[in-house]
């Protein structure tokens, strides 16, 4: 069923049509302050357009696929569609906050949480890695994208957050993260 990079083929389920083709791996140009650019390639998991089903929810009739660990997902058709607005979001968090965060299974991810169209603010997770071909550049695996439910990240905020464009030009130019302010 996997048509390439780990994405599914084309199906319809439902009366509707789903399409990977706009997951596909991409290069962007970030513009950054002072007429700065850094260069991203970016990935995107399955946790864009798949969740975690609930613990007593029936799997029949729903879309099934395994992400990139090979745990048991279910095709989400908000995550779904609200894949298709993060290519535009991503060219435009240059002052953006992220909150940076580490996590066990995941390794260290940085949130960001955006407003879409209509007033609703979603969570978008990604890493980023210096890129070993493009310079300067990144590379940005985008983790999941959903509606934001509170539950992580907390709100961004001096002790626990920085800019997008200082997150991408630290990781560009030296391969390492940057340092979250921390209290004393």
């Amino acid at each position: 069923m996997h048509a390439f990079q780990d994405h599914p083929a084309p199906f319809t389920h439902g009366g509707a049509t789903y399409d990977f083709a706009h997951l596909a791996s991409t290069v962007l140009k970030l513009n950054l302050a002072d007429c700065q650019h850094i260069v991203a390639e970016c990935r995107f998991k399955s946790h864009c357009y798949t969740r975690k089903p609930g613990h007593d929810e029936s799997l029949a009739g729903l879309v099934t696929i395994r992400d990139e660990r090979g745990e048991l997902r279910v095709l989400c058709p908000v995550r779904y569609h609200l894949s298709f607005l993060l290519v535009g979001w991503i060219s435009k968090w240059r002052a953006q906050p992220c909150v940076f965060g580490k996590n066990f299974r995941h390794g260290v991810e940085n949130w960001i949480v955006v407003e879409c169209r209509e007033h609703q603010r979603i969570k978008v997770a990604f890493s980023v890695d210096k890129h070993e071909l493009l310079v300067p550049g990144i590379m940005m695996w985008i983790k999941t994208v959903h509606p934001y439910d509170r539950s992580r990240p907390p709100v961004a905020g001096r002790v626990n957050s920085i800019p997008f464009q200082v997150l991408v030009k630290t990781v560009a130019y030296t391969g390492q993260l940057p340092r979250v302010k921390t209290r004393k």
